[in-house]
């Protein structure tokens, strides 16, 4: 029987399984049953999750030794632990640099040999976590889904993915880097993005190609209007979700929803909270496991000086 990765007792764990099972958010992503991507009937997949939550001290001291704590780092050693240890790949490399013309032309996520299908894969890993701002009555675009930090969007982020990180290991400069190493070749390239789109209250309109029909969903709303939502569902346990359990299916609930106020007092007020709503069963509800809380001004009033750019995992 396959290990029930979601009700792992220890949430770094539910975060691995998360991050290798949870469906992606685009059509790019490869096909099911293309390894490493769709471990599902994997059985040694299985036994790997199996045993870190039987013994969770190597996985947690694997992401201990990580410094950098943005959750696309975060993401990216979750699958780095995996691919480590499971007999199908070598892992050949992991963010290697490639210069040319005196400058830093970019970073190859992971380099990996996957010895069953005999690929040599050049694999970009992102985690993102989109809302989607209604801007006009139009059909819903890419760059109408935007992060917490609104600098950064869903059409920015594709268009990054397929125009210039997967393309960069076809670079002379890459392929003489990936040499001078007694590296292989990549034979492959492959984009793997997870997340969240989160809706409005009451607009469910969906972003179209190349968005996954079958991604992971969520709503947003701003601050003044969640004491109306929380009364639209009385019947559901609410909590605030700290930034480093983002990645975690199973969050705990058990704030009342004058707590869950008291605490989005507490934390900086410029960006949106993400939050969970259960029933005393556990499950989501009608209205969605996970709501996003956003400042009353916001987007409008972070538009500005902080600079674009690529934030990853936000």
């Amino acid at each position: 029987m396959a290990f029930c990765w979601q009700s792992a007792k220890h949430r770094v764990v539910r975060e691995l399984g998360w991050s290798l099972f949870s469906p992606p958010l685009l059509h790019h992503d490869p096909a099911p049953g293309a390894a490493p991507w769709a471990i599902g009937e994997d059985e040694e997949a299985s036994w790997l999750l199996a045993d870190a939550d039987r013994h969770p001290a190597p996985l947690e001291k694997h992401l201990d030794d990580h410094p950098d704590q943005r959750l696309g780092a975060r993401f990216e050693a979750l699958w780095q632990f995996f691919l480590q240890r499971h007999s199908f790949y070598t892992l050949h490399a992991a963010n290697l640099q490639i210069n040319g013309q005196g400058r830093t032309l970019g970073a190859l996520d992971l380099l990996l040999e996957d010895h069953h299908r005999g690929e040599v894969i050049h694999l970009e890993l992102a985690v993102k976590f989109y809302l989607h701002y209604r801007r006009s009555q139009e059909a819903a675009r890419l760059a109408d889904w935007i992060g917490p930090n609104p600098d950064d969007n869903l059409a920015i982020k594709v268009s990054h993915l397929l125009c210039d990180q997967l393309p960069l290991s076809e670079l002379e400069q890459a392929r003489a880097a990936i040499r001078q190493r007694g590296l292989p070749l990549p034979t492959r390239r492959v984009g793997i993005m997870k997340g969240y789109l989160f809706s409005p209250p009451d607009d469910s309109r969906e972003p179209g190609p190349p968005v996954n029909a079958g991604h992971l969903r969520g709503r947003w709303c701003h601050r003044a209007q969640l004491a109306g939502l929380q009364a639209r569902y009385p019947g559901l346990r609410w909590g605030v979700v700290d930034r480093n359990h983002w990645l975690d299916p199973s969050p705990a609930v058990a704030d009342s929803a004058p707590r869950v106020a008291s605490r989005l007092d507490e934390l900086p007020g410029d960006q949106p909270q993400l939050l969970v709503a259960r029933d005393n069963d556990g499950h989501s509800g009608e209205y969605g496991a996970r709501v996003f809380v956003a400042p009353d001004g916001w987007p409008e009033e972070m538009k500005s000086s902080r600079g674009s750019g690529d934030p990853e995992g936000t």
